[in-house]
């Protein structure tokens, strides 16, 4: 007897048409398993220029959207400080899960509220920590744990800058590209011991432009993160410096190279798109009722190191985690 797996479509939907809310719904579209239904904003213009680009309903009210679409999914791709607040009224409908864009919330009593109250209606929330599915990271963690080019890790040096993208929001870079590499160099290294920052507001707005981060982790390796909007071009990178050599990846081409003495390799791989990735696991787990790849729980932890390094910039002091 052979039994025929057949494949579920997810009924999905976006809230936020900006230009990362049209990449969820482009990524949708394009997913065998997803059919893009809907999408909200509340500046109806932009939710009506997406629907007719991939072919969904606009609305500019995510309630009537939730309530007449009935979507499987929803990716929220808002504000950060509107993100957790809208999770919060999301997860109060019978979703099979939901995506919420990173930092996911701007304070740990806002986040709170939202793990209580996924758990309360049994909603599965997921953080868009997208760059845990970037190839690149996966490859940089094999080499660190097979040990032979690094050796045992001392230091991972990271740098996320760039142009401010002039968006009015009401979080700091830290918040917006720092909070990548808090969450990335937590997946690879574990928890956080203690933390040292200092920011810097350069161009005068009420958030800072500038951070650079010191974090030491509880087995010894010391992260370095550099984070701007100040930059005039974009860099994606990290460096892991450890006993044998190190090794070094480029976000954004997704390059890994590692560096000894004696000779420098870099590889060559396929290019893959962090997001399709991310969502196609996304959508696969909520499909067949797996752990979500990422969870409210990881956010919390990634949240705590960011606060405590806007803390220890604003008393310039080391704060123990």
């Amino acid at each position: 007897m052979v039994v025929e797996l057949v494949e579920m479509t997810l009924k999905c939907a976006v809230i936020g048409a900006g230009w990362f809310g049209r990449a969820h719904c482009r990524v949708y579209r394009e997913l065998p398993n997803a059919q893009l239904v809907a999408v909200a904003d509340s500046d109806y213009s932009h939710s009506s220029e997406v629907a007719k680009l991939y072919g969904c309903k606009a609305y500019n009210d995510f309630h009537e959207m939730l309530e007449k679409e009935k979507p499987d999914a929803v990716s929220i791709v808002i504000s950060p400080q509107d993100l957790c607040r809208v999770a919060s009224e999301v997860v109060d409908y019978d979703i099979g899960g939901v995506l919420v864009e990173k930092p996911v919330a701007t304070s740990l009593s806002e986040l709170s509220e939202l793990v209580n109250r996924s758990r309360k209606n049994d909603v599965a929330v997921m953080p868009g920590f997208i760059e845990l599915f970037n190839p690149c990271i996966e490859r940089i963690e094999d080499v660190i744990k097979k040990g032979g080019e690094v050796g045992q890790p001392y230091v991972a040096s990271s740098r996320r800058i760039g142009r401010n993208p002039k968006r009015g929001w009401e979080v700091g870079v830290l918040l917006d590209l720092g909070i990548h590499e808090i969450y990335v160099l937590r997946r690879l290294f574990g928890p956080a011991r203690r933390v040292f920052c200092q920011t810097k507001s350069f161009t005068g707005g009420k958030t800072e432009d500038f951070a650079n981060l010191l974090i030491e982790f509880e087995n010894g390796v010391l992260g370095i993160v550099e984070t701007n909007w100040i930059t005039p071009i974009g860099i994606r990178s990290m460096m892991v410096t450890g006993s044998e050599g190190s090794v070094e990846i480029d976000y954004v081409t997704q390059e890994l190279r590692t560096i000894k003495k004696e000779r420098t390799v870099k590889p060559h791989f396929v290019f893959e798109e962090p997001l399709k990735r991310e969502l196609k696991g996304f959508l696969e787990a909520i499909e067949q009722g797996k752990e979500l790849a990422v969870s409210l729980k990881d956010a919390e932890e990634a949240l705590k190191v960011a606060f405590a390094a806007l803390g220890s910039s604003k008393r310039m002091e080391i704060i123990n985690l």
